[in-house]
């Protein structure tokens, strides 16, 4: 039993270690994943378009208009 909690806890200690890498590394696929996230729960869907050389970015409905 006390292997196992010792795998356990250091299982858990990995995962958050790597989630503060991340956090701290690459703060923008942070963002891109809660940017998904917050779309998919109000039903949008990401667009790009490219305005004078500019890459524009917006959200459109996924339901069609009635």
């Amino acid at each position: 039993m006390k292997k196992f909690m010792t795998y356990t806890f250091s299982l858990i200690l990995l995962l958050i270690m790597a989630g503060g890498v991340v956090y701290a590394f690459f703060p923008q696929v942070m963002l891109d994943l809660t940017y998904k996230q917050y779309s998919n729960a109000a039903n949008l869907e990401a667009k790009t378009t490219d305005i004078n050389g500019y890459k524009v970015h917006y959200y459109v409905s996924k339901t069609p208009d009635k």
